[in-house]
């Protein structure tokens, strides 16, 4: 189903070598068919109607170990001068900068177990905020910018 995964990019997927193969696994499928519901060989195809088991991130040739986005995208570049990572940190907002026609951010203002402290940025931000704190920076700005935020973002960045 290449049309649906594709075969490039840095996170691996698969399923996990116990899944399929287990007597759990046996029993639903033969529960799911008594009830009239039928396997499910590609959720990702458009369709969830039916017993599936959804890929995950998984790398099969390193033994089934997890694979994260650390893994995927931070390691390989983690060793570079101008990249820095702060873990252990909440962000809670982005300082602007207006200028005519444009809105800079500044840095990150985090929450951190020493309290709230600012780190500044010469160049760019990058803000990798999770799933949940993404959305409220994303609104935060969106707030600050009148409600103009795709306007100001990067090309590369989807809004």
């Amino acid at each position: 189903m290449a049309e649906v995964h594709g075969f490039n990019g840095p996170l691996d997927r698969g399923w996990s070598p116990n899944l399929n193969s287990t007597d759990f696994a046996k029993a639903l499928n033969s529960t799911w068919r008594s009830l009239g519901l039928e396997w499910n060989v590609e959720p990702n195809g458009g369709s969830l109607a039916g017993l599936f088991f959804h890929p995950s991130q998984y790398n099969l040739e390193r033994g089934a170990i997890r694979e994260d986005a650390a893994r995927a995208y931070y390691w390989p570049v983690a060793n570079r001068s101008n990249l820095h990572t702060f873990t252990n940190t909440t962000a809670v907002k982005v300082p602007l900068r207006s200028t005519p026609g444009r809105v800079i951010a500044t840095g990150v203002d985090v929450s951190t177990d020493k309290g709230v402290k600012t780190i500044s940025a010469r160049r760019e931000v990058i803000l990798s905020a999770g799933a949940y704190r993404a959305l409220a920076c994303l609104k935060c700005l969106e707030l600050a910018t009148q409600g103009k935020l795709i306007a100001y973002c990067s090309p590369c960045l989807s809004c």
